[in-house]
């Protein structure tokens, strides 16, 4: 918790975002007040409601920002073209690229998988939750199509790898361990094992 205040305006907003991101992170968009927000990024409540007028805008900021990084990472690391690559060695890819931002990103993480839906989402942040939801999406039906997938519902491949990644991230944040190499190997081998035909 930071007891020194801020001056720089682009520190502050920086301050803020991280704080917030915490907060949402740990306590839900719902739990997370703003003058948690403020006294943890060192800044006062006002200041918040200069820089993002409302807490869903702060929100939106975030998930935007987050959405950004991951594209970036997705087609850094060839996620992006799934195609390129046969269905185990595409999931295995996700699985250790989810893993890596847990490490490094954690709150951003969780922050990311509980806001798909979130009734804070403005038009724009909706946008991109569709359009990252839809690449996943396709990327489950390309490998169904290719006999690589069990036959389940799209949103059930999803849930139980994703849904499941999101469980794994909770419990390391919550209990403060890191997830170890052979964590990463017994959650992709156990995910693979049941999307896998």
């Amino acid at each position: 918790m930071s007891t020194t205040r801020i001056i720089n305006p682009e520190a502050k907003r920086t301050a803020i975002i991280k704080s917030a991101t915490r907060q949402f992170a740990r306590n839900g968009y719902d739990g997370a007040s703003t003058a948690d927000i403020a006294k943890d990024a060192g800044v006062s409540v006002g200041t918040v409601f200069r820089i993002f007028p409302t807490k869903e805008d702060l929100a939106n900021d975030i998930f935007q920002g987050i959405c950004v990084a991951h594209e970036k990472i997705n087609i850094m690391s060839g996620v992006a073209e799934p195609e390129t690559r046969g269905g185990k060695e595409s999931f295995e890819q996700r699985i250790k690229g989810n893993v890596a931002r847990v490490q490094s990103y954690p709150n951003e993480f969780m922050f990311f998988e509980a806001s798909f839906g979130g009734t804070y989402l403005n038009s724009v942040s909706k946008h991109i939750a569709k359009r990252i939801r839809g690449q996943l999406a396709d990327w489950i039906s390309y490998h169904r199509t290719k006999d690589v997938f069990i036959a389940a519902h799209v949103d059930v491949i999803f849930a139980m790898t994703i849904g499941g990644m999101a469980r794994l991230a909770r419990e390391s944040i919550q209990r403060k361990f890191m997830i170890t190499s052979d964590m990463e190997r017994d959650f992709f081998e156990m995910c693979w094992r049941a999307i896998a035909k």
